[in-house]
């Protein structure tokens, strides 16, 4: 039965964004772009789709068919849905024009576009290096991990583990692994006796040099794991003291991450804004957010997409986790003494760009921001929360205020939001206050939130999967002038919010709103 839109309520389709590429799929590009029916967010078994508010009939009935579940609908402004339709698909030969109150005979289009054709994402071609010199990037040593190592190892790949705590106290054995920022405790397998423990604390301090203080030993290295999982890079840290020992290994899946903002989480207007920023020739790039929140992997792929043969790209890293095609990369060890060192030096080799990773000590944030000011792009990577957070740490390391509001172009704030498992997720009633607390306004507060209660699907976390989600400050004049003054957080923040800015909090509330993320994770990983 058609179905009669009269009552049904309006929304904006900038309240949804990003849109998942998975929920994007449960609609035929060839219809949305016959009917201009937009697939908005998928939760709890049910499709939730926009419609034209001009469009009078649909039905639902043949949605539930081509998305495989029921499907609720919204109405949304024509010129959103437009434009919307022109940002995520493919428009070629086809003018989209506002459809108009026809009868209900007649179909909003009279012509069946051709049959949708799927396209890829863009993916930027490999540089051709032919006409550099060619650089030997060494990689961490790939010597086979003895056999015990690679036994707990493998486990923990296996299980999707970012991280391995094995701790001993007396006789007593405690193993841990951290899955999706949980730590699970892993009950001692048959095999995994008191020897066996002791045997593996061994080989981990025969891999490494042993440093030691007193009745205090300790050995830290990095070595390339080849599990049946993939290719991971691993950092140990073995500490032994007379009444404990603790090793910690930390997983790190070797997996080069492309050139692409849409796969990775950014909107349309996001992407653009960090294309034009990358094709700035000299200041200062920002990208901040916690050590596991990926920001290597944003900044390597980046540096790939600008390591062209017309342009010297230079890389100074306090550690090395991977190889960057086409770009000499200058490693300290974690030497604070070695790595300011080796920037000044990286610099004298006039580069057109240059990535640094992690830019903390305010001499060395002085020297990039001079250095910017004279012709490179600069891509640094700093620790903060968000945009703001970012900017208000360089202001209380006391660098001068007119190198900051002169030289750097932006901040991008990355950070990693865990989403809710579909196999044990329930609903959750929050109250009014804590949602405007939270900052979502009445209009966009569903019946229900959701949150995983976790089970064995999910390794009893709660969340069976991750994503990125992404806020990108570009610095114009009233930021210039605020930085110039002594401000505080609290102030950058209310001025970026005053400019309409969408901040990581914002973007994290429509996941929950939607239904894949819940409340508790949006506050865990997101400023206020």
């Amino acid at each position: 039965m058609d179905k009669d839109l009269s009552n049904v309520p309006l929304v904006h389709i900038r309240d949804f964004e990003p849109i998942p590429p998975e929920v994007l799929a449960m609609i035929p590009e060839g219809l949305v772009k016959k009917s201009m029916i937009i697939p908005l967010a998928s939760r709890a078994g049910r499709l939730l789709a926009a419609v034209p508010k001009a469009t009078g009939v649909v039905k639902p009935e043949g949605l539930k068919m081509v998305a495989g579940c029921p499907v609720d609908l919204v109405l949304a402004p024509v010129e959103e849905i437009i434009a919307f339709i022109k940002d995520h698909y493919s428009t070629e030969g086809k003018t989209l024009t506002a459809p108009v109150e026809p009868p209900v005979s007649k179909p909003p289009f009279v012509e069946p576009p051709p049959p949708p054709v799927f396209k890829a994402l863009p993916i930027e071609p490999a540089p051709a290096l032919s006409a550099l010199p060619s650089v030997k990037i060494e990689d961490p040593p790939a010597t086979p991990l003895p056999p015990v190592i690679a036994e707990f190892l493998s486990e923990a790949a296996l299980n999707r583990a970012t991280e391995l705590l094995i701790e001993q106290e007396g006789s007593v054995f405690v193993v841990r692994q951290r899955i999706r920022g949980v730590l699970i405790a892993a009950p001692p397998q048959k095999q995994w006796t008191t020897v066996r423990f002791r045997d593996l604390f061994m080989s981990v301090r025969g891999m490494g040099q042993e440093l030691g203080m007193g009745e205090t030993r300790w050995v830290e290295f990095r070595r390339e794991a080849h599990l049946p999982s993939g290719k991971y890079y691993c950092l140990f840290n073995l500490t032994q003291t007379p009444s404990a020992t603790v090793l910690t290994i930390r997983l790190n899946p070797h997996q080069e991450k492309l050139f692409s903002p849409s796969s990775w989480g950014m909107d349309p207007a996001q992407s653009k804004q960090l294309e034009d920023l990358l094709g700035s020739r000299q200041g200062v790039l920002l990208f901040c957010g916690a050590a596991d929140d990926g920001l290597t992997g944003t900044l390597h792929a980046c540096a790939r997409k600008l390591a062209t043969p017309d342009k010297h790209v230079l890389a100074v890293e306090a550690e090395m986790e991977e190889g960057i095609a086409g770009v000499p990369q200058l490693v300290s060890q974690r030497d604070p003494a070695l790595f300011s060192k080796l920037l000044r030096t990286a610099f004298q080799h006039n580069p057109d760009v240059i990535v640094v990773d992690p830019l903390e000590a305010k001499d060395d944030f002085e020297h990039c921001l001079k250095e910017a000011l004279r012709g490179p792009l600069v891509l640094a990577r700093s620790f903060a929360r968000d945009t703001s957070d970012a900017l208000f740490q360089i202001v209380n390391k006391g660098v001068e205020p007119y190198l900051l509001a002169s030289a750097v172009l932006g901040v991008v704030a990355q950070s990693t939001l865990r989403m809710n498992c579909p196999h044990c997720q329930v609903r959750e009633q929050v109250s009014h206050d804590r949602l405007k607390d939270m900052g979502i306004p009445v209009e966009m507060q569903p019946a229900s939130f959701f949150r995983g209660m976790g089970c064995d699907s999910c390794n009893k976390t709660g969340y069976d999967r991750e994503t990125q989600i992404f806020e990108i400050l570009l610095i114009n004049d009233d930021i210039r002038n605020l930085l110039k003054t002594d401000c505080k957080a609290e102030q950058i923040r209310s001025t970026i919010r005053s400019k309409g800015l969408r901040t990581l909090r914002q973007v994290a509330n429509h996941k929950a709103i939607s239904g894949q993320t819940s409340l508790a994770e949006v506050v865990r990983v997101t400023p206020k």
